[in-house]
């Protein structure tokens, strides 16, 4: 799926201002992207 390719690109492009957005701490924004970067594509 095209879209898929896209949001996950722009997701990984963004993951920090995402989080700041959502009141995510720095701690754990470095463990959700270890995690998302793990996601095969």
């Amino acid at each position: 799926m095209k879209t898929d390719t896209i949001f996950y690109n722009l997701f990984q492009a963004f993951l920090r201002i995402f989080f700041k957005l959502i009141n995510h701490e720095p701690e754990e924004t470095a463990r959700e992207q270890r995690t998302i970067s793990s996601i095969p594509t």
